[in-house]
């Protein structure tokens, strides 16, 4: 995915947001819009997900995202973002929980809420292994516990041991991978970013958040991201000197335009639409496969 919307350095973004009102996203899944007429979707956000508002006009408010993303949204998905509020911050850790109007699977539904959204937990157990939560915009709903685990945090950019900095780099690798591979047969949507549909850089950047590593949200940040060295590989691809969660980049006319991450055994997963060799979340083979022609680098995690 490559954005039209444009991206900021970290820099500005502070400058900017020092100034900004924060808001929290209080639908499951909200669409950023490139501009008003909500015609090209720019990217998403989950639940509970901190945005900044640039600009209000005509119901539409132009935010942007931790991640470094602007985009369009409805004024009605936002609510004041509250920092203290009382109870327990969890994860959703299934790829979709329902969540209830009252603590039984039979009550109705008042929302799904999708992989790595945070939920506010006021009660941690209530009548039949259910925990209530309070979503932003107020309401109350019960969702079954084992929907939920710890917020995963992000790993410090701290100076550790250097073996042990190399071990639990090659974990977070392994481990991405799967994350990714929970993810297969989640239908491809260029700009989503979630377990209900996904496109390219958004699995590779949400299988790494997962695992305690924000990536920038699009492909052409992402391989310029100084945290990642570049794999010496044969062309089109070193299958021996390829680890799980390398992240592998292909480009058209130069500009680069998808990404995917390896497999050790000699594969890589991706997420991709029909024009692109297949549809949605999957493992492909490297050897004799049409992306080989379009691959440029391979990046690996080198440091925190």
């Amino acid at each position: 995915m490559s954005p039209s919307v444009p991206f900021e350095p970290a820099a500005t973004q502070l400058r900017k947001r020092a100034t900004m009102i924060a808001f929290s996203i209080n639908k499951n899944v909200t669409n950023l819009y490139e501009g008003r007429d909500c015609k090209a979707l720019a990217t998403q956000a989950i639940l509970g997900a901190l945005v900044h508002v640039v600009q209000e006009l005509d119901g539409f408010c132009l935010v942007l995202t931790e991640d470094g993303y602007q985009g369009w949204v409805s004024r009605q998905h936002l609510s004041p973002y509250q920092d203290s509020a009382p109870g327990k911050r969890l994860s959703v850790t299934s790829l979709i929980a329902p969540i209830h109007v009252q603590p039984r699977n039979s009550a109705e539904l008042l929302t799904k809420l999708v992989l790595a959204t945070e939920v506010l937990v006021t009660k941690a157990r209530v009548r039949n292994e259910f925990a209530q939560l309070v979503l932003p915009d107020g309401n109350i709903g019960f969702v079954e516990r084992h929907h939920l685990g710890p917020v995963v945090e992000l790993l410090p950019a701290l100076p550790i041991g250097l073996r042990a900095r190399s071990h639990a780099i090659k974990d977070i690798g392994r481990n991405a991978v799967i994350a990714a591979k929970s993810l297969i047969g989640t239908p491809y949507l260029m700009g989503a970013c979630t377990s209900f549909t996904i496109d390219c850089s958004a699995l590779m950047q949400l299988c790494y958040r997962l695992r305690g590593v924000q990536l920038l949200r699009d492909a052409r940040l992402q391989i310029n991201d100084p945290r990642f060295a570049p794999v010496a590989v044969d062309e089109p691809f070193g299958t021996d000197k390829l680890r799980d969660g390398d992240l592998l980049f292909f480009a058209t006319d130069g500009l680069v335009n998808h990404v995917g991450m390896a497999l050790s055994d000699g594969r890589f997963i991706d997420s991709s639409g029909v024009k692109a060799y297949g549809i949605g979340v999957g493992i492909s083979s490297r050897i004799g496969h049409a992306r080989a022609e379009s691959f440029v680098r391979a990046l690996r995690l080198s440091t925190l």
